[in-house]
């Protein structure tokens, strides 16, 4: 979670979207610019310039952290500054979304990389059956039902995206955007090759105002 005084601009973070890599593009622009260092885990950072919330392992929760709810943020920033400040974040094909939460949680278990696709596609199967739900975003850009995002940078058009993100708030777009948290899915094969006829449908439902909002399908 980022917001930006000087460019006056709130940035929700979901999940599974390359968000850290955007938010530490962003970063730079909440915190005077000496206090900038780039890394995937930061403290909580409140300053005049802006504020940086927390990301990484959190043993107390402090008041702006990962994945915040937009309903929270708008409480604690208060509404005339969540209101008036241009707001954005990242949306990705659901599809591959779940292949990649499917992958970030086998991290923690024995690697099963290099088993055969076919006993990999039936895990993800029984990953998916376990009824996951949750791991759509709507409480991090919605309040009430309803999205309060300006601007939804695509997954697939990341670059393009955020030049147009940078052109709406007059940011400097010659910053290379860095790449965090790429490590963990370990197979090449497509997102759509993991899907049968039931985790497909149980995607869609769970999706359903992405797919509808962003025409996104099982082929990208």
């Amino acid at each position: 979670m980022l917001c930006g005084h000087e460019k006056k601009f709130i940035y929700l973070k979901t999940r599974k979207t390359a968000g850290t890599s955007v938010e530490i593009f962003f970063e730079r622009f909440c915190m005077p610019s000496r206090q900038f260092h780039e890394s995937r885990t930061t403290k909580q950072i409140i300053s005049e310039t802006g504020i940086v919330g927390a990301r990484g392992t959190l043993l107390i929760k402090p008041d702006f952290y990962n994945h915040m709810p937009a309903s929270e943020v708008r409480t604690k920033l208060g509404r005339e500054i969540f209101d008036s400040y241009y707001k954005f974040c990242v949306t990705r094909n659901p599809f591959d979304k779940i292949v990649s939460h499917f992958w970030w949680d086998s991290r923690k278990v024995p690697d099963f990389s290099n088993d055969p696709f076919s006993k990999i596609r039936h895990r993800f199967a029984e990953y998916v059956s376990q009824g996951f739900g949750g791991f759509n975003d709507h409480f991090i850009f919605m309040v009430d039902g309803y999205p309060v995002i300006d601007e939804f940078i695509r997954y697939e058009y990341l670059s393009s995206d955020i030049e147009q993100v940078c052109r709406a708030l007059d940011i400097d777009i010659s910053v290379e955007l860095g790449s965090y948290r790429t490590e963990f899915r370990k197979r090449p094969e497509h997102f759509s090759e993991y899907y049968d006829s039931a985790t497909k449908e149980f995607v869609e439902r769970e999706f359903t105002w992405e797919m509808d909002r962003f025409n996104y399908t099982l082929s990208g």
